[in-house]
């Protein structure tokens, strides 16, 4: 709906509340274990859903596509079957559920050749403007949630708060997070450049994570709110900036496998990070008092990804971003009189990939 100029403030907002969810959800399961127990946590659940489904059918609508291939079933389940086996493999380590990865992996490439629409097709993966958000979108993910996740009960541990005083910490992170989001958004949109902020927010986001690994355990309540708060402005400027490279580097017809593999592959990143964290964490901990060291020392290993990202960050290409949404170029090239009217503000067509400003 939105151009990919104009898109950079849009995503900004939409990054600001999935920052807010993230982030406050440890907020609100803390209230909920301190009072009514941590089982009332899932309850949360389905209002939400409830509320999510409600708005979505009453709000969004969009127009149907006039051809559609038929669904990728194969290669779907394939997928979800090569992710699970991974994710699983992360969290127990056995031939089982490595078994079950690869044969996730080989049953989706053999798929992927047959399907006539495939749910994501690894041509893709040839454009740096896809194949590097993607990347950093897994690790950024991979970062973000392994450290979110137990941080507040390692700081629970180590001063012996409770676990609502533990998760008002992440509002430092959340803060961070919402400013450089929505501040980013609204510079690409004026500017309508964004390469420079993902590379500095990974550099950011890094040297949080290394100061977090030295600070985490010692119960330094400020220094760590410092951290958290340069973690979130690294996180902010790099998160949405992702989706937005990936959708300006793709065709109309790929737009929404450019999207969803991006939020896809951050999910991945959320769950392989958590499980492998907490596999560190175990491994490392001997007692419940060792619990915040050992947490500690966790993050220090996630700093050296976040410092890969870094690396991906520099190779994004720097291609100017469209001033036409997609749903207008359609509507655009379906009439020939406005198409030539609108023709020296529009010359990308719909069909391809955009690499030239409007």
């Amino acid at each position: 709906m939105f151009s990919p100029r104009e898109r950079g403030r849009i995503l900004g907002f939409v990054g600001a509340a999935y920052a807010v969810a993230a982030v406050g959800g440890p907020l609100v399961g803390g209230l909920l274990a301190d009072g009514a127990g941590w089982r009332w946590v899932f309850a949360i659940y389905p209002p939400l859903g409830a509320v999510a489904f409600v708005v979505l059918a009453r709000t969004l609508h969009l127009p149907r596509p006039r051809v559609t291939a038929p669904l990728d079933y194969a290669g779907a389940t394939a997928l979800s079957v090569a992710v699970a086996g991974i994710v699983l493999c992360c969290l127990d380590p056995s031939a089982r559920w490595a078994a079950i990865g690869v044969a996730g992996v080989v049953a989706w490439a053999l798929t992927a050749g047959r399907a006539a629409d495939q749910i994501l097709p690894l041509r893709l993966f040839r454009d740096r403007g896809f194949a590097v958000p993607v990347a950093i979108s897994f690790l950024i993910g991979f970062a973000l949630f392994g450290t979110v996740t137990y941080l507040p009960a390692a700081f629970q541990v180590a001063t012996g708060v409770t676990a609502t005083q533990a998760g008002l910490l992440l509002t430092a992170l959340m803060a961070g997070v919402l400013v450089t989001t929505v501040g980013s958004g609204a510079l690409i949109t004026a500017t309508g450049r964004y390469r420079g902020y993902p590379i500095a927010g990974t550099a950011m986001a890094a040297t949080g994570l290394v100061l977090l690994s030295v600070y985490a355990a010692a119960a330094a309540t400020v220094a760590v709110v410092g951290i958290l708060l340069l973690i979130g402005l690294g996180v902010g400027l790099v998160m949405q900036v992702m989706a937005l490279v990936a959708q300006n580097s793709v065709a109309y017809r790929d737009l929404g496998t450019a999207t969803s593999t991006v939020t896809f592959l951050r999910q991945i990143g959320a769950s392989v990070g958590v499980a492998m964290v907490g596999g560190l964490i175990g491994w490392r901990m001997t007692d419940l008092h060792d619990y915040a060291d050992a947490a500690a020392s966790a993050f220090g290993i996630v700093a050296p990804l976040v410092g890969i990202a870094f690396v991906f960050a520099l190779l994004i290409p720097a291609r100017p971003l469209r001033t036409t949404a997609f749903v207008k170029e359609s509507s655009l090239a379906s009439s020939p009189r406005s198409a030539r009217s609108a023709a020296p503000t529009s010359p990308v067509p719909a069909a391809r990939a955009p690499t030239s400003a409007s």
